[in-house]
């Protein structure tokens, strides 16, 4: 059964392991909104992994045994952040890799769709870009 702890888990290990297997990210840190981090000072970009639910309703009436299906959906941004100086390559490389996990895929029990890059206001010495993407997922209630 899909919980949001277990979606929450499914995510970042989507997005994880995409990162891990990207030429252009694998060696770059990747933080989570629940884990104190802190940007490198040697100049290599890295990202950000957050989420949001923001809608959701029960989609049956129930079953003879009193459980219920829940649909869940919301939103998965990954903020991308690179050197001002080391131009759009590096960031749009990181958006390729950002968007193969999200665009389109499932998990066990999370599917995205409608992934999409977005161009963010730079924050000195950073170049963002944000890829954000839907996502749903069913939690079963008895």
């Amino acid at each position: 059964m899909t919980t949001p702890l277990t979606a929450w888990d499914e995510i970042t290990v989507a997005v994880q392991t995409a990162w891990d297997a990207g030429a252009s990210t694998s060696a770059l840190p990747l933080a989570y909104e629940d884990v104190a981090f802190d940007p490198p000072t040697d100049g290599s970009g890295w990202g950000r992994v957050s989420w949001a639910h923001v809608v959701g309703g029960q989609v049956t009436v129930g079953s003879s045994n009193g459980s219920s299906r829940h649909r869940k959906r919301g939103v998965v941004m990954v903020e991308l952040y690179a050197p001002d100086d080391d131009g759009l390559q590096t960031l749009l490389a990181m958006v390729e890799v950002v968007m193969g996990a999200l665009e389109g895929t499932k998990t066990a029990g999370v599917w995205f769709s409608n992934a999409r890059p977005q161009k963010v206001k730079p924050e000195p010495p950073w170049s963002r870009r944000n890829v954000i993407a839907d996502f749903r997922y069913d939690q079963v209630r008895s």
